[in-house]
């Protein structure tokens, strides 16, 4: 039984938080909250398309799932890519993202048609993936000033490193050099305009460059606040919106990575050809569920959302976490490898690698990009032979 369907959890929740709108290069008006979110967004989503890379595509006719939807950008791109012969099914929890990305959803949809563009109108639901239903809802973390690092699993140490990291390389040359390429037409915050004169003037060590740095990452977190959101599971969403197939299943959902592909039945992982996901490579404790043999995955340090205790430990050790390729083509170990001579913890890069290849998806690569070198934040593609 997969529960409670989507339809039957609690209504839409609306937000307060007063949209701001951008017209960009190609005449798309978008709705967003933050000037720099929209920049990293739009250059993630569309610029660069961080989540289409070794060989994960999409071509006219195709299902995508995007869980972690923020403001619909990659659901957009996707659209288009799919045309109107195509599906995608948008999962975003927020009430403040839901709205923006309904707003887009219909803008692009009007905007398709004045230009003859062939897309779908993308499924937007309103609902965080996991693995379990709950229609009850769960606890969800919104950091209203950087909704991408939003999440059910808030860890304030890791995200405030993570932001420090991020903001280095958008005050950087190479900050500057991806706006200047971007398709969005839209100048960076003053903030930031008046961070990348600081860091010109003085080296990135300077005292004074790190407090404006820890500043800026403490006023983000302090704009934090608690939703309770719906929470379904990748196959209720193949079930209720009836689909025989996804070309493309895009993940990116703040250290709920795991939990999103457990919620995946074995009977719907053969549909699934094509699997973009963001991995945050936290230690991961292997434990054996008692009488029955199966190998389940936690955070050692914090309990996932949908995670039960198991009674036992596993008593073989584990292998190291393989090398990967920075954005840069340099080869990298994952943030944990010096932990993995711990028995039983590995990496959750490695977890994730090896449950997708049981699965059929052997063509995995793993990379880090350019923007989040020095954080424990990586990007795996999947695809079957």
């Amino acid at each position: 039984m997969l529960g409670a369907s989507i339809s039957n959890a609690k209504p839409i929740q609306t937000s307060n938080r007063r949209l701001k709108y951008h017209t960009t290069t190609r005449g798309l008006n978008l709705a967003y909250y933050n000037v720099d979110e929209l920049r990293l967004l739009h250059s993630e989503c569309i610029d660069s398309a961080s989540y289409l890379r070794h060989g994960v595509k999409l071509k006219a006719g195709d299902t995508c799932i995007d869980v972690g939807g923020n403001i619909g950008l990659f659901a957009l791109t996707a659209s288009e890519l799919v045309g109107s012969s195509g599906r995608v099914v948008c999962l975003e929890p927020l009430p403040s993202a839901h709205q923006a990305a309904a707003e887009n959803i219909a803008s692009h949809a009007l905007w398709a048609r004045a230009h003859g563009v062939q897309a779908c109108t993308p499924t937007l639901l309103q609902a965080a993936a996991g693995a379990a239903v709950r229609p009850e809802g769960i606890q969800m973390t919104e950091y209203e000033q950087a909704l991408g690092w939003s999440t059910v699993a808030p860890d304030d140490n890791e995200v405030a490193a993570n932001m420090r990291r991020y903001l280095r390389h958008l005050l950087g040359p190479e900050g500057e050099e991806a706006e200047g390429q971007s398709g969005l037409g839209l100048q960076a915050s003053a903030l930031v305009r008046a961070g990348r004169g600081l860091q010109r003037a003085l080296p990135a060590t300077a005292p004074l460059v790190q407090w404006v740095a820890g500043w800026v990452v403490r006023g983000m977190l302090a704009a934090a606040t608690t939703h309770t959101v719906p929470l379904t599971t990748v196959s209720s969403v193949i079930e209720e919106q009836q689909l025989t197939r996804v070309d493309l299943l895009k993940v990116d959902v703040e250290r709920a990575e795991l939990d999103v592909l457990r919620g995946i039945e074995l009977r719907h992982w053969p549909l699934i050809r094509q699997v973009a996901v963001e991995v945050h490579d936290v230690q991961e404790e292997e434990q054996q569920q008692q009488g029955e043999g199966k190998m389940q995955h936690s955070h050692p340090h914090q309990a996932s959302a949908s995670s039960t205790p198991s009674s036992a430990s596993s008593t073989s050790p584990s292998p190291p976490s393989p090398a990967v390729e920075a954005g840069n083509g340099v080869a990298v170990q994952p943030v944990t490898q010096g932990n993995a001579q711990r028995q039983g913890v590995r990496g959750r890069v490695q977890v994730v690698r090896e449950l997708l290849a049981q699965q059929g998806l052997v063509r995995v690569r793993v990379e880090q990009e350019g923007a989040m070198q020095g954080t424990n934040l990586y990007m795996v593609w999947a695809a079957r032979e």
